[in-house]
């Protein structure tokens, strides 16, 4: 389960609000639930309820954001936008390990164009398409243990 510093989410929903961006999710740390979060998809702030541990995921929260070493709004809502954004990448690689593909490659290339999803099946097919797309920036996920970050 796609993981940030033992910080995960659980009973993701999305596809809601005006722009159908939003989302909502139960906040585990550990095993335990500590909270819910909710975008209601028109542009606000997230609204992050925090029972239990506020501190502990406060401090998480900052922590990984100051070691990415770039600007935040706020650290708790860039952790969970971050969070919420590697849960659906492991989506994608699993829907893409059950038609036979071995990796999945994020293509990202900023303000030229939209970012895309290439599936590969070797580290050569992974090497070639980043040859051949060059895009600013890219993630490659190669097995379940790529969404658990330390």
């Amino acid at each position: 389960m796609a993981s940030i510093q033992n910080v995960s989410l659980k009973a993701l929903k999305s596809g809601f609000g005006r722009n159908e961006n939003g989302f909502q999710a139960n906040i585990y740390l550990g095993k335990k639930k500590i909270g819910f979060v909710l975008d209601e998809g028109n542009g606000g702030a997230l609204k992050i309820d925090i029972m239990d541990k506020q501190e502990e995921f406060e401090q998480i929260a900052q922590n990984h954001m100051k070691s990415k070493q770039k600007d935040y709004y706020s650290a708790e809502e860039d952790f969970l936008y971050e969070l919420v954004e590697l849960v659906d990448n492991e989506k994608e690689y699993k829907k893409a390990v059950k038609k036979g593909f071995n990796y999945v490659v994020f293509l990202d290339y900023g303000m030229k164009k939209m970012p895309e999803i290439a599936r590969c099946t070797t580290e050569q097919g992974v090497k070639k398409m980043i040859n051949e797309c060059q895009p600013e920036k890219h993630t490659v996920y190669g097995s379940l243990e790529d969404f658990i970050i330390a």
